[in-house]
């Protein structure tokens, strides 16, 4: 469930020198990877060379902290 909460609420930003140049949903991002990941992962480390940075923006808070350490 907390897989499909984080594909749903976060999104796959590319950038290069501070600017943002992609900035897409994460389940178009692992859709794009799903049937073109032949292509992309080349791409996607090729372009590291060239000062590219890769993340997911959204909300990566934690509701469910858990009973340890609470005693």
């Amino acid at each position: 469930m907390k897989f499909i909460r984080f594909i749903k609420e976060t999104t796959f930003v590319v950038t290069r020198n501070d600017k943002t140049i992609i900035e897409m949903p994460t389940l178009m991002f692992a859709l794009l990877m799903l049937f073109f990941w032949q292509a992309l992962v080349p791409v996607l480390i090729i372009a590291l060379f060239f000062d590219v940075g890769y993340f997911f923006v959204g909300d990566f808070s934690k509701e469910d902290h858990g009973s340890a350490g609470s005693e």
